[in-house]
């Protein structure tokens, strides 16, 4: 059997916005997974597109195989007719509010390397509605990754008692390189939670500190600025000793740190670093004189 899904889009905006596996970030995995009644994944689907008048188009989903269902509370059935409503104006493109959408990220495709692609909906009366996808993931991902998240944030969204779903969803977020919306610390707050004020527990901040170390930048606002200072340092020395020299990465990682008034010398050296004008030698002399400046910075303060 064969599911069809169906949403409406206005002419003047027909890309579909969707979630790409390098883009979607810990936060918009879980809000999706807990607004989803079914998540699934399917390698074989394809899109077709109808006048639904002289202002909209119907798009279509037509999966052809579903490859592994993963979360299931309407009991779902392959027979079943998704129908997927979706407007984005010229003026402001947004899905429904129980969407989260980010800009599709096409990946590079692997040959031998098997892929599928996440969909989850969420059923309203009798009709499911579309509220993400996250496009061309190996299915090596799917299963070490992506499924053992999903399963934790259903685990954790069944916990009543609130300090310990607190204490269980700040785990989650710290082991999938994750940081809560201000929404979320709003909700606790208010609960009273956590009663110290503390947003982690020792344990949870070495942790986070080893992940964002590490490379989990999202967990950046658990940091004090002698760790990002140290980690951004330790950026900054990759960029200038790798082969291929990215200048304007170096340029842009010095924005972590740094806000240099527009008259100064340092400013206009940062600036230079994306000048095609200037030589690399002269480029590489800019990227030494900034990697000494901070660890100067950070032996001071030691």
């Amino acid at each position: 059997m064969k599911i069809k899904i169906t949403f409406s889009l206005l002419l003047l905006t027909v890309s579909i916005m969707s979630f790409g596996q390098d883009t979607i970030t810990a936060r918009e995995l879980r809000k999706t997974v807990m607004k989803s009644n079914v998540i699934l994944a399917s390698q074989s689907y394809k899109t077709t597109r109808s006048y639904a008048n002289d202002y909209s188009i119907e798009q279509f989903y037509t999966i052809n195989k579903i490859d592994t269902l993963i979360r299931d509370l309407t009991k779902f059935k392959i027979t079943d007719k998704i129908r997927i409503q979706q407007e984005i104006d010229s003026y402001s493109a947004f899905w429904s509010e129980d969407a989260i959408s980010a800009m599709s990220l096409e990946n590079v495709m692997k040959i031998d390397v098997r892929y599928t692609n996440l969909f989850f909906l969420k059923k309203e009366n009798k009709q499911y509605k579309l509220l993400g996808i996250v496009k061309t993931i190996e299915w090596e991902d799917l299963i070490n990754r992506y499924i053992p998240a999903i399963n934790q944030v259903m685990q954790i969204e069944k916990i009543t008692d609130f300090n310990e779903r607190y204490t269980k969803t700040m785990d989650w977020f710290i082991e999938n390189n994750g940081y809560p919306d201000d929404d979320f610390f709003a909700f606790y707050a208010e609960k009273n939670i956590p009663k110290d004020g503390i947003f982690l527990t020792e344990e949870q901040l070495l942790r986070a500190k080893e992940n964002f170390l590490k490379g989990s930048d999202e967990l950046r606002p658990f940091m004090d600025e002698e760790t990002v200072r140290i980690y951004i340092l330790g950026e900054l020395k990759k960029i200038r000793n790798s082969a291929d020299k990215r200048y304007w990465r170096f340029h842009y990682r010095l924005d972590d740190i740094y806000k240099f008034d527009y008259k100064s010398a340092d400013y206009i050296l940062q600036y230079q670093l994306t000048d095609d004008c200037l030589s690399n030698d002269n480029k590489e002399m800019i990227m030494d004189y900034f990697i000494k400046k901070l660890e100067e910075e950070i032996k001071s303060k030691k």
